[in-house]
């Protein structure tokens, strides 16, 4: 007999985007409560009566009352989905009043995982958390995980928040080391779980064959993850499990890279013209590097101008592009024969194809026309 369910985590309910302005940070903060009901389409489209979040469902331990009222209303009006909540790091249970609040409201389709012990789902699925009871905990939580008394026909899906890199054991005398991390990669192993969802890392990634990080459903920053989705995941006995990836974030948070050179005036935004992104609801960063003049700068700058006029927001980077001096900055200065030769020369030298990344003299040569190029600006405005 198989069972699906829905793997998520890392909500963030009720974060702020303040450094965006009133109307983005409203845009964002709102997009991040819908997605409890994106989330629940996608279930009732694939059949799914179960969703499991994987921690960090509210972004700090003392939500609004709003936030938490909003949020309550949707997973209840959801009456066809039971949700499954778990503690993470940023709404850990602990001494704050969060988890108590949630608990009064008396949701019978809302299920709190708030204690290491096994949480019957069905007749033979079992759900194994390990809640966290603050923000760093100095031990692996999953370990009692492996000593779950359960049927050995039961389905046991573990569900953690945490870090499984650099995951140091305890050494071979029993003294515990120190950790770099807080779940051991192997313990879908360890404790013959079917399967164990986490959440921490907002970018959806596999562990191993049966270890997953779903990511955050609704991308927040700029980064290169693949943040926004969400996890459909089968179980089947004697099975390894069968998991799709779903895209689910209503916005896009998109890194442009434009390697500049003294042609470039062009912004390659193709993969911006995709049918799956809206530009309204797409925010971009622009990193301009390398060398360029103040001429196709300009025309760069415009053409991103254009561009952001549909976005959401648009921010540009060009602390790494160089400007140099181009042959008509230098055509009004007398005596330019000797200026020009080496301006010449400094180009070629600074524009070598065939150099290795941060060579020397190529390092120099782009110095020594920034230099050259301010000299060249005060004669020009004497």
């Amino acid at each position: 007999m198989s069972f699906k369910f829905l793997h998520t985590s890392d909500w963030h309910l009720g974060r702020k985007f303040g450094s965006f302005g009133d109307d983005l940070n409203g845009r964002l903060t709102s997009a991040r409560i819908d997605t409890i009901e994106r989330l629940a389409n996608l279930a009732t489209k694939n059949g799914v009566h179960h969703i499991v979040v994987a921690g960090d469902v509210w972004d700090t331990e003392q939500p609004s009352n709003q936030t938490i009222a909003q949020s309550i209303d949707l997973l209840s009006e959801k009456k066809s989905i039971t949700w499954w909540l778990m503690p993470g790091n940023h709404d850990p249970r602990g001494s704050n009043t969060l988890w108590l609040r949630i608990a009064g409201k008396h949701c019978p389709n809302i299920k709190l995982l708030l204690e290491p012990k096994p949480y019957q789902v069905s007749d033979s699925i079992w759900l194994l958390p390990a809640p966290l009871t603050c923000k760093s905990p100095d031990r692996d939580l999953t370990e009692w995980m492996n000593d779950a008394n359960l049927p050995k026909s039961a389905t046991k899906i573990g569900v953690a928040h945490g870090s499984v890199h650099n995951f140091v054991p305890p050494t071979g005398n029993g003294t515990a080391t120190t950790r770099q991390a807080i779940i051991d990669p192997k313990r879908a192993d360890l404790a013959n779980l079917d399967y164990l969802a986490l959440g921490d890392a907002h970018g959806t990634n596999q562990v191993n064959e049966r270890v997953w990080y779903s990511g955050t459903p609704e991308i927040d920053k700029f980064h290169k993850q693949d943040s926004g989705n969400a996890l459909i995941v089968e179980l089947k006995p004697n099975v390894l499990p069968n998991v799709v990836k779903h895209k689910t974030t209503k916005f896009n948070w998109e890194i442009l890279d434009v390697q500049c050179d003294l042609t470039t005036t062009d912004v390659p935004d193709t993969h911006l013209t995709s049918p799956d992104f809206s530009l309204r609801h797409t925010l971009l960063k622009v990193n301009l590097q390398g060398t360029t003049s103040d001429e196709k700068k300009s025309v760069l700058l415009s053409k991103v101008e254009t561009l952001s006029q549909r976005l959401a927001f648009t921010q540009i980077k060009e602390d790494k592009l160089k400007i140099v001096p181009t042959h008509g900055q230098t055509y009004q200065i007398e005596h330019t024969g000797i200026i020009e030769a080496t301006i010449e020369t400094l180009q070629k030298t600074a524009n070598d194809k065939n150099t290795i990344p941060g060579d020397r003299s190529v390092i120099e040569a782009n110095n020594a026309l920034k230099l050259l190029h301010f000299f060249l600006e005060r004669v020009q405005q004497k």
